[in-house]
């Protein structure tokens, strides 16, 4: 599960590149809750790996 939760972080990664690329006029508002998103997700992701990496030792 793990796995495809990466690879689907990957789709998230590029979807905001997308987004902060081709909106730029958006609200303020708008961009810190994507950027709020980004950031609680990279978080969870590390703490995915760290805990997939603890289980395999």
């Amino acid at each position: 599960g793990s796995w495809v939760n990466l690879m689907l972080f990957t789709l998230e990664i590029s979807q905001a590149y997308f987004y902060f690329t081709n909106y730029p006029s958006d609200p303020l508002a708008f961009k810190l809750i994507v950027a709020a998103l980004l950031v609680s997700n990279v978080v969870t992701e590390i703490a995915v790996c760290a805990i997939c990496y603890m289980v395999s030792l």
